[in-house]
């Protein structure tokens, strides 16, 4: 039972385990609009958007913050735009799903016009559209021969419901074995012991039936 108890801890702790992303650009490649070929990109402190630099690229911490090649992360203002800062003030919620990112659940981002036109101008990276905001949606275009398609994986809560299940079964086997054995243990004896008592009955009769006659024969 211990033992079985250990195997299901383990399953559930190696089961939440998530390492950091792949790095990857975060860029306007497949989704249309005003901005196409726009990415993201950090710009005196500030996410802006411009045409997409090959330097530029990002990461997702396994607690869902996005981290700069710079080292600094996204944090996010009041009205919904986003600066460079510290760990410990960056926004969670990053996520990719089927190769789009996402923040805190929604795929919606827009860009605020600043300097600039055509292929020179930026925008300003927000949540919020304001007055004259363009929508835009972005994919996450990996660095390595890996594709960014799901972060965090999807794979990693199956198989963690999967370890979990198979361990709590290997318990619940374990006690159901021990459990029928004892039962068998307790029958047997039962039954031994019902057996005894019988046969003592048994081997009494004669006895009991000699004394019978010799005391009427008195």
């Amino acid at each position: 039972m211990r033992y079985s108890s250990s195997l299901l801890t383990l399953a559930s702790i190696a089961a939440t385990v998530v390492a950091d992303s792949d790095p990857f650009s975060i860029v306007n490649l497949h989704q249309g609009g005003d901005l196409n070929n726009f990415a993201v990109h950090v710009d005196s402190g500030i996410l802006k958007l411009s045409i997409a630099n090959d330097t530029n690229y990002e990461i997702i911490t396994d607690d869902g913050k996005l981290k700069f090649t710079d080292g600094s992360y996204a944090v996010t203002l009041g009205d919904g735009s986003f600066i460079s800062g510290t760990e410990p003030a960056a926004a969670t919620g990053w996520s990719v799903k089927e190769g789009v990112v996402y923040y805190k659940g929604s795929s919606s981002f827009y860009g605020t016009k600043g300097t600039g036109n055509g292929s020179n101008a930026t925008y300003t990276l927000s949540t919020s559209q304001g007055s004259d905001g363009k929508e835009v949606k972005f994919d996450a275009a990996s660095h390595t021969s890996d594709v960014l398609y799901n972060f965090p994986s999807t794979s990693n809560s199956t198989n963690g419901t999967s370890a979990n299940t198979t361990a709590a079964n290997n318990t619940s086997s374990t006690g159901t074995s021990s459990s029928t054995n004892a039962t068998a243990s307790r029958n047997s004896t039962s039954t031994s012991t019902s057996h005894s008592k019988n046969g003592a009955a048994r081997d009494l009769i004669p006895y009991g039936g000699l004394l019978a006659v010799a005391a009427l024969l008195l």
